[in-house]
């Protein structure tokens, strides 16, 4: 929860505080649409806090209303302030498609259908508060919205300057780690520890920076033997060798190798999301990830190509050169059929290994017993 009671004042004054919040808020989400302004309402406002310009000319604006402690929009005069932010964000801004409310609470169920339903169609001064030649969206932020937000890692550090509330994200896990292994840091000799399994597990459930570097790495490894399959396929499918004529059997490996290609660039693709997610230290989005359905997608199109290269036999092909190169010739076909199960085998073993290791951020503890000599490792959900 926010306690909105704490928000720091922003150039001495709470409702800036809450307006840069929302800055904040916003362009950490859609900053990489376009470019961010920020007004200056001192002489009057326009209607927005701040606006964000699409590529296309296209805008989005943002109003911020800072109602605390009684967030309801039936005190005093605020649905006519509403109206009025509106109205002339409309006249400022003839490129808006979007205009968010931003509030401090959430809203009750009357104002919430009030927002959706007549906000758009009443009038002001004689006016409709949307030009009705107008298509604007509106949308709301109210308290359960920056609840989540403040409490994602990529917003890490929102709440401790906003709220001064600290954060128990990894920042102060690490910070608390270090400041208990001061005394016995020198105790401890890098060049004589040996790494084993229990310290990958260490890595993969911090999610720490070298379990990103290994898994970036890694990502980057499979792109490469995704390549090195795309290439025996390209051999497939080319005239190799001259002087075969490979009747159907060609055409059957070719029609098998493309969905084994497609659930490989699926996969490949799949890691390089979950690389970006690890370094963004988005692991909510990370865990959504449903690995065991992108294993199961390539073992059916492995197994379906595996048939096809099985049945391949140097017999069902013709040999259409010199007598003294038939052998030489049959074994390069079997060895063009083969190609792309052989490169699929070498990426999915490698992939197994990768996939594997992505268990270990699902887990929430990790327990180590032992002593120097021997080790016992427990993980609990």
């Amino acid at each position: 929860m926010i306690d909105w009671t704490k928000l720091k004042p922003y150039e001495r004054d709470k409702y800036r505080g809450f307006e840069e919040l929302c800055y904040q808020i916003a362009k950490g989400l859609y900053g990489y649409l376009g470019r961010f302004t920020s007004i200056d309402d001192s002489g009057g406002g326009d209607g927005v806090e701040f606006y964000l310009t699409l590529p296309s000319g296209e805008q989005w604006g943002w109003q911020a209303k800072f109602y605390y402690p009684d967030g309801s929009l039936r005190v005093s005069n605020r649905k006519t302030s509403i109206k009025k932010s509106l109205q002339r964000a409309c006249d400022e801004h003839p490129q808006l498609t979007t205009w968010f409310l931003c509030l401090p609470r959430n809203l009750t169920p009357d104002d919430q259908k009030w927002f959706d339903e007549k906000l758009a169609r009443t009038r002001l001064n004689g006016r409709p508060t949307v030009p009705t030649d107008r298509d604007i969206e509106l949308s709301n932020w109210g308290d359960s919205d920056f609840v989540a937000w403040v409490s994602e890692p990529r917003f890490a550090g929102k709440r401790l300057f906003f709220f001064g509330e600290v954060e128990l994200g990894i920042d102060w896990f690490r910070s608390q780690v270090e400041r208990q292994t001061v005394a016995i840091r020198d105790r401890f000799n890098p060049l004589l520890h040996t790494e084993t399994s229990v310290d990958a597990r260490v890595h993969g459930v911090l999610g720490d920076g070298f379990f990103i570097s290994q898994i970036a790495r890694r990502a980057e490894d499979a792109r490469s033997l995704l390549e090195e399959y795309t290439e025996a396929v390209g051999v497939l499918r080319s005239t190799k060798p001259r002087q075969v004529d490979w009747l159907d059997a060609k055409a059957n490996a070719i029609a098998a190798c493309q969905p084994l290609q497609n659930a490989l660039e699926n996969a490949v693709a799949q890691l390089e999301k979950a690389s970006d997610l690890l370094s963004s230290q988005q692991f909510d989005e990370l865990r959504q990830l449903d690995w065991p359905l992108v294993w199961e997608q390539m073992e059916q199109a492995y197994d379906t190509y595996q048939q096809v290269e099985a049945a391949f036999d140097p017999s069902q092909v013709r040999h259409t050169g010199r007598d003294e190169n038939r052998e030489w010739a049959l074994r390069e076909a079997e060895r063009i059929v083969r190609g792309p199960a052989w490169r699929a085998d070498s990426l999915m073993d490698d992939l197994r290994g990768i996939f594997s290791q992505f268990d270990y951020i699902s887990q929430s503890e990790l327990h180590i017993f032992g002593d120097a000599c021997s080790t016992t490792t427990i993980i609990t959900h």
